[in-house]
């Protein structure tokens, strides 16, 4: 069975996407399990930006 080029594309795009997301989540639980202060630090950087985030929304 051939399928379109257009049908691969999606498909390769989709398992890439996929495979993005579960090596990020790896990723993250192994940083989370060795530093266990790096929510912490991460959501603390970003906490100013909700003020003007939620302003121009």
């Amino acid at each position: 069975m051939s399928w379109s080029l257009r049908r691969r594309m999606f498909l390769g795009a989709l398992f890439w996407t996929i495979g993005l997301f579960i090596v990020a989540g790896l990723v993250l639980m192994a940083v989370m399990t060795r530093h266990p202060d790096a929510p912490g630090v991460i959501h603390g950087a970003f906490s100013h930006l909700g003020g003007r985030i939620s302003a121009r929304g």
